[in-house]
């Protein structure tokens, strides 16, 4: 029985018109993202300019400079989130704003065609080890939901050394009797994935390299395959954002404060309410 629920959440009937009810309208520029988005499971573009916010880049560098944690003895880690591992979540952060701006927030209910919910803000900061790649910075999929909406923004320029984003376009969406590349499971019983096995799939010729100057932007489904993080030099600093289905049954990733009505705009209330109380 457990199988069978496990099998109907998975098929896209089933989670798209009986577990996530809703429609919503979206402008013309949130259309567009999530119709790249549907296409390619990735869209790349210079987040400030879509967002109408001049300022972002120093508004957010500012915050994480002087809100963040920092341990030094974490960079011996490649990746470290700046505001924990289980974050909870500021109402009144640029995080936040910028998590449920309207662009964001139709792109993302524009792309599962129902309402989300907001399941993780954080900053990564990236770092080089001396190990061979490993964990997410090999190949894999997330498996949060059926789709993943997951924003990212480079706060410092990223370049092929500074261990870029990575995508295999059109990998997430695949036919039911479509398998994975040879790989291997880890522990936690994520697949990972070879640049060789990959490939080789019906995907290796189309992945792409996310690269570019602080306030570089990308929304991917990370569904589809996708790594990033090995640093050579440098350091690679990204904002994280995902937006999940309300039918995902994956753990919490961070917590609220206990009162929201009078914090924040009405509206916003359901995206975030569902998450445990702080």
């Amino acid at each position: 029985m457990r199988s069978l629920k496990k099998w109907l959440r998975h098929r896209h009937i089933i989670w798209r018109y009986v577990s996530n009810r809703g429609h919503l309208k979206h402008d013309s520029k949130a259309n567009a993202l999530s119709r790249q988005l549907s296409a390619d499971g990735f869209c790349q573009f210079d987040g400030p300019s879509v967002f109408d916010w001049p300022g972002l880049m120093d508004e957010l560098n500012h915050e994480v400079n002087h809100s963040a944690h920092h341990d030094p003895a974490s960079e011996k880690k490649f990746i470290v989130p700046r505001f924990g591992d289980h974050p909870t979540l500021d109402l009144t952060s640029i995080r936040f704003k910028l998590a449920t701006h309207p662009v964001m927030v139709q792109t993302a209910q524009a792309y599962y065609d129902m309402k989300v919910r907001l399941r993780y803000i954080n900053v990564w900061d990236c770092y080089p080890t001396d190990n061979s790649p490993r964990q997410s910075q090999l190949w894999h999929r997330d498996r949060e939901d059926l789709r993943i909406f997951k924003f990212f923004m480079y706060l410092n320029e990223v370049g092929a050394d500074q261990g870029p984003f990575c995508y295999a376009k059109g990998s997430h969406r695949r036919p039911f009797y479509a398998t994975d590349p040879t790989g291997f499971l880890e522990a936690d019983g994520t697949k990972r994935f070879t640049d060789e096995s990959l490939a080789k799939s019906p995907f290796g010729h189309r992945i792409v390299q996310a690269k570019g100057p602080q306030g570089t932007s990308f929304i991917a489904d990370t569904s589809g395959y996708h790594k990033g993080g090995y640093v050579l030099k440098g350091l690679r600093r990204l904002l994280v954002i995902m937006y999940t289905s309300h039918a995902s049954q994956s753990h919490e990733f961070m917590t609220r404060p206990n009162e929201l009505k009078g914090h924040i705009d009405s509206n916003l209330v359901p995206l975030i309410e569902d998450l445990p109380l702080a």
